[in-house]
């Protein structure tokens, strides 16, 4: 109940709107941290999913961290949400998708990808990120990737796009 409280009260989601500054996230938990610090897997589902049409509000978002606190917290979030926990939870939500190893196999359809990379592949220290890229008309979104309002040609240009030192790790594209 806590974080629904603090989420309510500090205003974090706006009704039809993404989520795009995660680093607001502070004051609600995810296991023995905080949203701002390893929520970004969570963020990268709750805008997936309202990028589909489905209905998303603060007892979504709670639910959603209760539910990743579960199932799929890396140490306990310290170090985020596993993205094979969020493809398992996307699929278990009727959510048409697929999980994807390689940047080569993306396609060009997808109405959201999920991507989950390092921030710098050369210094694993710099950690990784999970971002959704949502299609609008023929070019992508950026979501939570401090990249705000800027679209995209292709979904690898809209991966590439933070620097030359992001890599993929993994994806998943929403059909």
């Amino acid at each position: 109940m806590r974080n629904l409280d603090v989420i309510n009260e500090q205003g974090l989601l706006t009704e039809g709107a993404y989520i795009d500054k995660q680093s607001n996230w502070s004051s609600v938990i995810y296991g023995k941290t905080d949203m701002a610090y390893a929520g970004c897997e969570i963020i990268a589902v709750y805008n997936a999913m309202l990028a589909i049409g489905r209905a998303v509000d603060a007892e979504f978002m709670t639910r959603l961290i209760g539910y990743f606190e579960r199932h799929g917290a890396a140490l306990q979030g310290r170090i985020g949400t596993s993205p094979l926990a969020l493809y398992k939870y996307l699929r278990r939500q009727g959510v048409s998708c697929r999980l994807v190893w390689a940047e080569d196999d993306l396609t060009a359809d997808a109405r959201a990808v999920i991507v989950t990379m390092y921030n710098n592949y050369q210094d694993l220290y710099d950690q990784i990120h999970t971002v959704t890229y949502c299609r609008q008309g023929q070019e992508y979104v950026a979501y939570n990737a401090g990249l705000s309002g800027r679209t995209y040609a292709g979904i690898s240009e809209a991966i590439h796009a933070p620097g030359e030192y992001v890599r993929m790790i993994c994806a998943i594209e929403i059909l």
